[in-house]
């Protein structure tokens, strides 16, 4: 999954923030609005390994429940589960535009809580030395407030991105960040 994930991230960054101008406009970081070209495709086809890896994701919640450890289960983690790959499929209907910093903050946070997660279960002589636990708590609230706060450019200016969109990105921000 981190593999993955950091794949993800470095390459919706470099399709879509890092590109080079002459060959196609970068995305702007500020307001972004649908560019559904030809050259979007690419964007599209790892939108959709993006929605495998969140459906990869929910698998650990089937496993919770057939282990029968409940203690591992919570409404944030259900509602995560759900929300984050029905949010993957709409994205994927309109994946350009201002949601595509929902991926690449997305990605980049699962990255580094996955290798926390990866080592930790290495056994407990490990654990010791994974005292940035709290920090990858600190880095998912950072980024829910930042996706909500950026996706609110939308609501309030006309950046030719579907409001819909950006409004489920807002009310999912605000429901993590409540409930973590």
């Amino acid at each position: 999954m981190v593999l993955i994930s950091v794949y993800l991230f470095c390459l919706v960054l470099k399709l879509r923030y890092l590109r080079d101008e002459e060959k196609a406009p970068r995305y702007s970081l500020f307001c972004q609005g649908s560019a559904s070209t030809a050259k979007e495709d690419a964007l599209l086809y790892h939108g959709w390994s993006y929605m495998l890896l969140k459906s990869g994701e929910l698998l650990d919640t089937v496993f919770f429940v057939l282990l029968e450890k409940n203690d591992h289960l919570s409404v944030l983690h259900f509602l995560h589960q759900t929300i984050a790959l029905s949010a993957a499929w709409m994205a994927i209907n309109d994946i350009t535009g201002q949601v595509v910093m929902f991926a690449v903050l997305n990605t980049a946070v699962h990255s580094v809580m996955y290798t926390y997660y990866g080592l930790a279960a290495l056994g407990p002589l490990l654990r010791p030395n994974l005292w940035w636990k709290k920090y990858v708590t600190h880095l998912q609230i950072v980024q829910f407030i930042t996706l909500m706060v950026h996706s609110d450019i939308p609501l309030i200016y006309d950046c030719g991105c579907p409001r819909i969109m950006a409004g489920v990105v807002v009310l999912e921000s605000a429901v993590f960040t409540v409930l973590f």
